[in-house]
């Protein structure tokens, strides 16, 4: 089931130079304007787009190596002596490129392809996301998925200044599992977006933490709620609600968080669960692609939001939905039904998101099972798919950020 499992993508959206940001009684309805400030120029050829990709692929020796991709062109990171590196997000101000990832269990990013290390008293560490802004470098910083056994999960922002690093905590309720996503700034307000782990699930017995859906501002913790729009959905009484946020953006005060909310099955210890794409305007919850089935139930896809986006008065929300039997890559605009990307193997990935005048960009992993398996990172243009070159049949795209000169 790990193509299953949602990956936390950051995703923005700017006037010069745009990067991904993963309607009823919306207050306020939408935005005016995108997210922070504008980047500065960038050197170019007047009229051309520039499409930066971050993600990860395996050498021959069947190690991870952390790479991103400009306008189709892989560039290496450096690892030092680790043989599990990977990037998760990228975003370029003025001629400078920032990736923010891993190497080994450390989190870190690269400018311009140089390491830089995040010391922090957490181990085990990704820096999951990545924003600059006012002079400053914003990583956020969290304990990867895969060590769920573990009871405390902590997560952290990091500040770059041109003075040093600054370091600070998340908050969070209770003594659990905690997930950064993404991180977004507006002014001097810095927006992490994640989960926190609740106590409400059982396990043949023994209890486990259920995610719940949040973002902080500035370290303080905003919970997101679920319950209100969750009514429609056919549960059981031993259903147990859960959600989650993959990525935020933020226009002036108003704030956008992608993710979703769904239902665990108590006793199942496969960790089967039903998941509906989801997002929150300033706290109101939204179910994007509502269908009225017989005697007016309404129905929704299964599926998730990874990455949200800003574009004029439009609200993008990207991620994947299930299209037949299987999960396709796809987004939403304005909470109407999915548009679905094209996949040349079984099953897609949307990692993130981002508009570009006109233009719709979106960055994810195409999948086939057969007749060898292969994950190949890929970017969609207005739904046209190309595919990212790798040195194995076994790459991913996780962050995308496009520069219009």
């Amino acid at each position: 089931m790990k193509h299953f499992i949602p990956l936390l993508i950051v995703c923005f959206c700017i006037l010069t130079a745009v990067t991904s940001c993963k309607k009823s009684d919306i207050p306020p309805k939408k935005p005016t304007d995108t997210t922070s400030t504008k980047t500065g120029t960038t050197t170019g050829t007047p009229g051309t787009t520039d499409v930066y990709v971050a993600g990860y692929d395996v050498n021959a020796q069947n190690q991870l190596v952390a790479v991103y991709w400009k306008n189709g062109t892989e560039v290496k990171l450096p690892s030092g002596q680790a043989t599990k590196c990977l990037a998760r997000a990228v975003f370029v101000s003025g001629n400078d490129v920032y990736v923010a990832g891993a190497i080994g269990t450390q989190a870190c990013y690269w400018k311009n392809g140089v390491i830089v290390g995040l010391p922090s008293e957490l181990d085990t560490l990704q820096a999951t996301s990545i924003y600059v802004a006012n002079g400053n470098v914003y990583v956020g910083i969290s304990q990867p998925l895969m060590y769920e056994s573990q009871k405390i999960h902590p997560a952290e922002y990091v500040i770059v200044t041109p003075k040093g690093q600054q370091g600070y905590g998340i908050s969070v309720i209770y003594e659990a599992q905690v997930q950064a996503s993404g991180i977004s700034v507006s002014g001097t307000d810095v927006y992490t977006s994640g989960s926190f782990g609740q106590r409400g699930g059982t396990d043949f017995g023994a209890e486990y933490d259920l995610p719940q859906a949040c973002y902080w501002k500035n370290g303080n913790l905003v919970q997101l709620p679920f319950t209100s729009y969750m009514n429609n959905i056919a549960l059981t009484t031993t259903d147990v609600i859960n959600s989650t946020a993959n990525a935020i953006a933020v226009s002036g005060n108003n704030v956008y968080v992608a993710g979703g909310v769904g239902a665990s099955y108590p006793n199942d210890n496969e960790g089967n669960f039903a998941n509906y794409p989801a997002y929150w305007v300033n706290g109101t919850p939204h179910m994007p692609g509502e269908q009225t089935v017989g005697n007016n139930i309404q129905t929704y896809p299964l599926g998730t939001g990874t990455s949200i986006c800003l574009s004029g008065s439009d609200v993008y929300m990207g991620g994947r939905a299930y299209q037949g039997t299987n999960y396709s890559a796809c987004y939403w605009k304005n909470d109407v039904s999915a548009t679905f990307m094209p996949r040349q193997g079984d099953y897609s990935d949307g990692n993130a998101i981002s508009v570009s005048g006109g233009d719709v960009y979106m960055v994810g992993t195409d999948y086939k099972d057969s007749p060898q398996e292969s994950y190949t990172a890929c970017y969609w243009k207005n739904g046209t798919e190309v595919t990212l070159p790798s040195t194995t049949t076994y790459s991913k795209g996780n962050g995308i950020f496009i520069v219009k000169h």
